[in-house]
């Protein structure tokens, strides 16, 4: 076998495997359907040195599956996996909610067009003329456009970079979260080979908390070890209180992240254990309540599961001149920390980042927004 395709949680199971460096044969690796975890792009490289190629792809349904594609690199030092340019015959807009370009640097929802947008939902109109609508860009061929819900930012080198779905944040005692930018952190600390958050409610105080699924790489790390190694990277209230130690994260039919299946894994008659710090409550002791919190999981309690990965499409990758694998580090996109703002005094909404670099190369729209598009 050469060439395989994967969701990104089943090519993290799949190079755990012990004769998973046995498979020297391989030449073109393929992840989609999630986002795709720089830990896990790593631990590719390393246990397939010897030339395969790791692709990472993105693409909903509505637009033909895959759109965009990004060659991996072992020499890469951001804390995010770029998903990279259009393929053939496709454009990737950035925008606002009134579909008005961003500026570079800046999130927006991902906007598809070109031939392999869909013409709609059968039987559903009401969706169909939500997420399917016509292009405002004069000079753009596709007449119909597809909102993906995803954000994403133009980086610096040209490159999109995903950074979560619209609808995956939640707020926590009035402020915003956003897995994604905890998850990347949880992903970085040694031990840690996957990551997933989400809230929960503690059954006995009634307070959302942040709960983190782990799969450990090896002996799973110590929750107060996590803690701390989180609290150098991210503020007080992005650091999760309760976490469950798992041997494959759960997952849907498709290989995607059962939220309700995590979530059960947090079951009654097990503790929680609420960080002292600032943004979380004081207490001098642990409780009983109905999520399972610091300490680690008996092997008993050690829930089985499948896999995890922004969707991701492959071909037709734009070289940009004077691009190459050597050269300046440029500064991290960070994942995390952007919102689409309502602007009462304005016709509309913009993004904004919170130290989100600027810049980038595509095609210049008269409105000064930009949009990227693929060859063909």
């Amino acid at each position: 076998m050469t060439v395989t395709h994967f969701v990104p949680s089943v090519l993290g199971m799949f190079l755990r495997h012990p004769q998973a460096a046995g498979c020297t044969d391989l030449r073109y690796v393929f992840a989609s359907g999630e986002a795709l975890p720089v830990a896990t792009m790593r631990h590719f490289f390393e246990v397939l040195p010897g030339g395969s190629e790791l692709h990472n792809l993105y693409g909903p349904t509505e637009a033909a599956i895959d759109v965009t594609h990004w060659a991996c690199r072992a020499d890469w030092n951001e804390p995010t996996v770029p998903i990279g340019h259009p393929i053939s015959h496709t454009t990737i807009h950035l925008v606002d909610l009134h579909l008005r370009p961003v500026p570079d640097g800046t999130p927006g929802e991902i906007v598809i067009g070109g031939r392999g947008v869909a013409l709609g939902y059968h039987g559903r109109p009401e969706l169909t003329a939500e997420r399917f609508v016509a292009s405002p860009f004069a000079d753009d061929p596709s007449p119909r456009l597809y909102r993906t819900g995803d954000l994403g930012q133009l980086g610096p080198d040209g490159e999109i970079r995903y950074l979560g779905r619209i609808d995956s944040q939640f707020k926590l005692r009035g402020l915003r979260i956003e897995p994604e930018e905890i998850e990347a952190a949880l992903t970085d600390v040694p031990g840690i080979a996957e990551a997933r958050v989400l809230p929960l409610t503690d059954e006995a105080s009634g307070e959302q908390i942040l709960a983190a699924v782990c799969v450990p790489d090896g002996e799973a790390p110590a929750p107060s070890g996590i803690r701390k190694a989180l609290s150098e990277t991210l503020p007080a209230y992005l650091v999760p209180s309760g976490f469950r130690f798992v041997g494959r994260l759960p997952l849907t039919a498709n290989g995607k992240l059962d939220r309700p299946a995590a979530s059960a894994l947090f079951t009654q008659g097990a503790t929680v254990e609420q960080h002292h710090g600032r943004g979380h409550r004081r207490h001098g002791h642990r409780r009983r309540t109905g999520v399972r919190g610091g300490d680690h999981a008996r092997p008993a309690q050690r829930a089985a599961g499948t896999g995890t990965g922004p969707r991701g499409g492959a071909g037709g990758r734009r070289r940009v001149p004077g691009r190459g694998r050597s050269g300046p580090r440029r500064r991290p996109v960070r994942p995390g920390r952007h919102v689409l703002h309502h602007d009462p005094a304005g016709p509309g909404d913009r993004a904004s980042h919170r130290g989100g670099p600027a810049g980038g190369r595509a095609h210049q729209h008269s409105d000064g927004g930009r949009a990227v598009r693929g060859r063909g």
